[in-house]
């Protein structure tokens, strides 16, 4: 593209891979295009009475004046600040030029005449002087355009941002971009996105500025061409940077926070907008807030910043203080343990807006599913990814227990409250069929099924090949060996070790909910030696290690003294109503444990009153 200005007109662009240098008034020649020089011209420029005049072509008009020469004497000395090299202006082509436009006052007509009708020559009449007109290779604009592809809204971007740029040698350009490719590995769309992001990184110097702070990078942070390309790709204004403020940002996180160079150059890699935050003014202030004021320590607050770096760009004043101070503390009655707690476990969390998200959460929690702040403080504690589910997932997942498994308000209440990664799963695909899993495998009733669920809801978080199965098929072993026996089944009224199983899971839902190696087998391999009833699973595998010795070392004695037999049917005597226990206590040889009296031996007599008198004073809490 081409362009002329005068007096008489604003300006002209020629459809030409050709530039012209100068221009005076002049006339059309058909075949070429016009267009305003303020749509795409790089640069436009003028001769007045001898005096010439050149400008970037934006939002100044083209009678503004950039560089003046009145003259052949003027031609030696410029007014500009740059030298030929960055400006691109070769003075003395330019000098020659104008001489030869300014003097020569004549030419051949027949000349112009044949330059007329062929207007697709290197030269060009104007008012009868022959203009020469440079190569487009050696334009700035056309090297941008053509040679990068830099494509029309990153040029309109660097005509207004960085407009000074057109006028260095394509020489000079040449040499930057060499340099950016070179230590980065850069295609040619990651320089068009360079260019398009920070077009005033092309007014660097590629042996002052550029190749320093590239090398310094790479040396402070021991960063590979990848890591850097990554980090400038995202935010090349970084490059733009002086060394001295980098410095001091790298000294932050490393003398301040306490990083390695290796956790900051992670750190960088994962937010790299974290080199373009003051320090004074952004990094340090957030820090002071979160150290100081609420008191988490540092060696909390690393791990932190390392899976959550955007907590550093955080205003105090707009996010950190209203979330962390207004609502964690004042509103859920947060301690600075929970605080250390809740950030470790999910430090995303400080990324949701509190206006309009995690208090609209939270009044829901409050006001229609009845949970009191310190309830819902609990649950957050339990589950911080809580906020990460809109408030539709929530309603549907208290729906769906509600309607379609049945729960009641206090189950569905409990199953939230005991399990909120339930929000996690798919109700569809995963939840139905865990439910449905549990109903078919016990051949569990509604109301059996719902005590089961609403006593251990992280059964339905549970995956059914992975840890259901194997559970229940062991356990189902297990129980079939022990009493599917003849002898064992007739003494048991003709009760299958399934059924045993059946009752022990409705009776402790939490069965189910323990680690298979861990803990199911080595308990009931322990109670089994034992020759204890291995119904009592469900009691001994609720306890810690050192208090299931205890209660097994009692268990075992009791069968040493009277029998298994008899051991399993006192153990499994349970007072179930007051009048029961009235009875008991004024009348205890009456109680039987079978059908028929005269069965139960004389020692299991004296252990029944015994065991009658030590009740006397005792308060049944709870009953399972």
């Amino acid at each position: 593209m081409l362009v002329l200005s005068s007096s008489s007109f604003s300006g002209l662009i020629l459809s030409s891979p050709l530039r012209l240098l100068t221009s005076t008034s002049f006339s059309f020649i058909p075949g070429y295009s016009y267009v305003s020089p303020t749509i795409t011209s790089p640069f436009s420029g003028s001769i007045h009475n001898g005096r010439y005049h050149s400008h970037f072509a934006g939002s100044r008009s083209s009678d503004e004046i950039g560089w003046a020469f009145d003259g052949q004497d003027d031609l030696s000395e410029s007014s500009a600040d740059f030298s030929d090299e960055e400006t691109g202006f070769d003075l003395s082509t330019e000098k020659s030029y104008l001489h030869n436009i300014c003097t020569d006052k004549s030419r051949d007509n027949q000349t112009i005449n044949t330059m007329e009708q062929n207007p697709s020559s290197d030269n060009y009449i104007i008012e009868s002087q022959l203009i020469q007109l440079a190569p487009a290779s050696q334009i700035a604009y056309f090297y941008l355009q053509d040679t990068l592809g830099l494509p029309e809204q990153t040029m309109w971007k660097l005509m207004f941002d960085a407009a000074s740029v057109l006028g260095f040698t394509v020489k000079n350009l040449e040499k930057k971009v060499s340099l950016l490719r070179r230590t980065m590995n850069l295609s040619d769309e990651d320089v068009r996105t360079i260019v398009g992001k920070q077009p005033s990184i092309l007014h660097l110097s590629a042996d002052k500025n550029l190749g320093p702070t590239i090398l310094f990078l790479v040396r402070a942070l021991d960063l590979s061409k990848d890591e850097l390309r990554s980090i400038v790709l995202e935010y090349p204004c970084i490059l733009c940077y002086a060394i001295s403020n980098l410095v001091g940002k790298i000294d932050f996180f490393r003398d301040t926070v306490g990083f390695t160079t290796d956790e900051t150059r992670d750190l960088v890699l994962m937010e790299p907008k974290l080199m373009c935050a003051a320090v004074m003014t952004g990094l340090e202030p957030r820090l002071i807030f979160l150290h100081n004021e609420m008191n988490i320590p540092l060696d909390t607050l690393r791990p932190v910043f390392q899976k959550n770096p955007r907590i550093l760009l955080y205003s105090v004043e707009k996010n950190l203080r209203p979330k962390i101070s207004s609502f964690f503390v004042d509103q859920l009655q947060m301690s600075r343990e929970h605080i250390c707690r809740l950030l470790s476990s999910y430090p995303p969390i400080l990324d949701y807006n509190l206006e309009s998200h995690i208090m609209p959460m939270k009044e829901y929690f409050v006001s229609e599913l009845e949970y009191s702040p310190t309830e819902f403080r609990s649950i957050l504690l339990k589950h911080p990814r809580l906020v990460t589910h809109s408030m539709y997932k929530i309603k549907h997942l208290v729906g769906v227990l509600h309607y379609e498994l049945g729960l009641d308000a206090r189950q569905a209440k409990r199953v939230l409250f005991q399990a909120p990664q339930t929000l996690n799963i798919d109700t569809e695909t995963n939840l139905k069929c865990t439910v449905e899993f549990l109903r078919s495998t016990f051949d569990l009733d509604e109301v059996e099924l719902r005590k089961v669920l609403a006593g251990m809801p992280t059964l339905m978080i549970c995956s059914v090949e992975k840890n259901l199965l194997p559970k229940i098929e062991y356990l189902r072993q297990e129980f079939s060996k022990k009493y599917d026996c003849d002898n064992v089944k007739s003494s048991n009224n003709g009760i299958s070790g399934f059924e045993h199983l059946k009752e022990a899971v409705i009776t402790q839902p939490t069965l189910l909910g323990y680690s298979l190696e861990k803990r199911i087998k080595p308990r009931l391999a322990k109670i089994s030696a034992a020759q204890v009833d291995l119904k009592k699973i469900t009691v001994g595998i609720t306890m810690k290690e050192d208090k299931f010795d205890q209660w097994l070392a009692k268990r075992k004695a009791k069968v040493d003294l009277y029998g298994p037999e008899i051991a399993a049917r006192l153990s499994s005597r349970r007072v179930k109503k007051e009048s029961t226990i009235s009875v008991a206590r004024s009348s205890p040889s009456t109680i039987s444990l079978s059908d028929d009296a005269s069965e139960v031996p004389e020692k299991e007599n004296e252990e029944i009153q015994r065991e009658t008198e030590r009740r006397k004073g005792r308060i049944v809490h709870w009953k399972r």
